[in-house]
């Protein structure tokens, strides 16, 4: 049982100045792929317990593990982009030691020969940067899960889920480089901002996606030689780990001031009462008696792999601040913000190259939108992927006489004054009905004059009219998704972008079917026979310069040029411009729009560029 060790006293600055503390830190990283690294179980979370499990990663005899490839080069991704030499030849071996969750008997990571090694970070505290050594990445296994508590017997047994064994690690150590608590809250911040945005992690430490081990010790100022280290575990948050160290620090400081020996341990933080409690004497290497696994063979990484790994690295954070700084004229401080997630980036980046200017955007996602998220209750992160914050990119539109940047906040429409960022209105829930989710876009909003229409997820849609009242709009009309009127059937969400000419809208729908509607009143003028397969909410109408002339491009990877009627929709041909298949589904093919030009359409099918001549009433 862990032994509780009262909290060490405060001491005096003086004596805290005398020593200088040493810290490494072990993160250890779930990958983010859908199989285990040795078998073909789910690597699901949250599914119930002993559900994902089979022979091979329980450890039944006669069982023989095949690795993961995808594990590989995930951990191949986040080696470069930690700046570590990938090595060309890397060996499993097995580390044997007995505990419950490990149902081998045994671990199989990789010691001698691991993945990568000699890599760094940089990272800022207090305006001053400082590089971060990183000893070593390499690839591991991770182990089932106890659980203590929650069970009617938890006071006398212990429960395991063994869902969790066999779910690919990296684990990635530092060097003992960090000399605060605070450079290693930061070297731990930058690195999973990393890992996140490589894609390698989903870094969730709540799920226990991404966790952490802190060795630290402390020395006389002055001094070459390292004290005793100690090993501190259960840190699973930031905060936990600055205030494990902070109090182990002390700790150390407090037994050599008092004339006593610090013994080579591992200690658990106890959050609840803030210290640590010893849990067992620290194993050595020789402890876990590693030898080659015999069951796997070496693995070999060839130059070009390597290579075609690296081409698919991300722009990482510390380029891409720079970057920001330089093209949209921002401050460090902002683009600090702004990058903090690959996803803010992505979604600055729309605005400015929206029309936005740099600083305004910057402004604007900095108040409105993050305390827009704040007030909602929505992590920045989570919000700023998922489907209710909408797709559309922002616009530059002329409405009322005033140029403005509309865009969507979690909930709600917003023009803003370009220049500047200030809110000019705001309009929330537009189209009428119980939202499931908040009322928001996929498609760009469509504006002329002093009116917006839009269409939103899962609801139809809805025409709002521009007014100069405190409120900012008033809703011209809406067609909720159970009226025949909107662009959408039951669930089928109109994600197309609908396109606005003279008196009508025209988009696609649910069943790929063209509809007209009169932007007057939102009634159905007409509706054509299906253009599309069912992904037709995702396909896209392109209207050209003959005002009777329209282009759509739908899931089968065909181009098709139609006569606009009063009628319907009259198809005049047809170009196929990409094949489908079994494996490709038809919003992936919608996805890829083509371009116009001198009546020439384009269209890149993921291996090369594919140029349509239009013929002669194109337009």
């Amino acid at each position: 049982m862990p032994r509780s060790t009262p909290e060490a006293a405060s001491l005096a600055p003086d004596v805290l100045a005398k020593y200088e503390p040493v810290i490494g830190l072990e993160v250890h990283v779930q990958l983010l792929t859908r199989t285990k690294i040795f078998c073909g179980c789910s690597t699901r979370f949250g599914d119930p317990p002993n559900t994902n499990v089979c022979p091979v990663c329980l450890g039944l005899p006669g069982t023989l593990p095949v690795l993961n490839k995808r594990a590989v080069e995930m951990a191949m991704r986040a080696s470069l982009a930690l700046n570590c030499t990938v090595h060309d030849h890397s060996r499993f071996a097995r580390k044997n030691y007995f505990y419950p969750d490990l149902p081998k008997g045994y671990q199989i990571s990789q010691y001698e020969l691991p993945l990568a090694t000699n890599g760094h970070l940089e990272i800022e505290v207090a305006g001053a940067r400082k590089r971060i050594g990183i000893t070593r990445l390499h690839l591991e296994e991770d182990a089932a899960k106890n659980l203590h508590e929650g069970f009617s017997q938890s006071a006398t047994k212990a429960y395991i889920d063994y869902n969790r064994c066999g779910t690919p690690l990296s684990e990635i150590v530092s060097e003992p480089d960090m000399r605060t608590p605070e450079e290693a809250y930061a070297y731990l911040i930058t690195l999973r901002q990393i890992l996140l945005y490589t894609g390698v992690s989903d870094c969730n430490m709540e799920e226990g996606s991404l966790r952490c081990d802190a060795n630290v010790s402390v020395r006389p100022r002055g001094a070459k030689e390292f004290g005793t280290k100690v090993e501190v575990k259960n840190l699973n948050s930031f905060r936990y780990l600055q205030k494990a160290l902070e109090f182990e620090i002390e700790r150390h400081i407090a037994v050599l001031e008092s004339g006593g020996r610090i013994s080579q341990e591992t200690r658990l933080w106890n959050q609840a009462e803030g210290h640590t409690v010893s849990m067992r004497s620290k194993e050595k290497a020789h402890d876990y008696r590693y030898f080659p696994e015999p069951d796997l063979l070496p693995v070999h990484i060839s130059p070009a792999w390597r290579e075609e790994v690296r081409r698919t690295l991300p722009e990482l954070p510390e380029a891409k601040r720079a970057r920001f700084v330089t093209a949209y004229g921002i401050t460090p401080y902002d683009a600090e913000v702004l990058t903090s997630t690959q996803a803010m980036a992505d979604y600055f980046e729309s605005a400015a190259k929206a029309g936005a200017p740099g600083k305004a955007a910057a402004n604007w996602i900095q108040t409105e939108l993050l305390r827009g998220l704040k007030d909602t209750g929505k992590e920045i992160w989570r919000a700023l992927t998922a489907p209710e914050i909408g797709y559309a990119p922002p616009v530059i539109q002329t409405i009322a006489g005033k140029r403005q940047l509309v865009i969507w906040h979690p909930d709600a429409l917003a023009g803003l004054e370009p220049e500047t960022g200030k809110v000019l209105w705001t309009h929330k829930y537009p189209i009428t009905g119980k939202p499931q989710r908040p009322e928001v876009t996929i498609a760009t909003p469509r504006v002329a004059g002093d009116r917006i229409f839009v269409t939103s997820f899962y609801h139809g849609s809805a025409l709002l009219e521009i007014t100069n009242n405190p409120f900012g709009a008033r809703v011209v009309w809406d067609r909720h998704s159970t009226n025949q009127s909107s662009f959408t059937e039951g669930l089928h969400t109109t994600m197309t972008t609908p396109f606005w000419k003279g008196d009508y809208i025209y988009g696609l729908c649910g069943e790929g079917e063209l509809r007209c509607l009169d932007a007057k009143t939102g009634d159905r003028v007409w509706e054509s026979d299906a253009v599309c397969g069912t992904a037709g909410p995702f396909a896209t109408v392109f209207f050209v310069q003959q005002a009777d002339r329209v282009f759509v491009w739908n899931d089968q990877g065909e181009l098709i040029l139609g006569r606009i009627t009063p009628k319907g929709f009259e198809q005049i041909s047809k170009a196929k411009l990409l094949e489908t298949s079994e494996n490709t589904r038809g919003r992936d093919i919608v996805w890829c729009h083509p371009a116009f030009a001198n009546r020439r359409a384009y269209v890149h099918n993921g291996k090369e560029l594919i140029c349509v001549e239009l013929g002669a009433g194109a337009g």
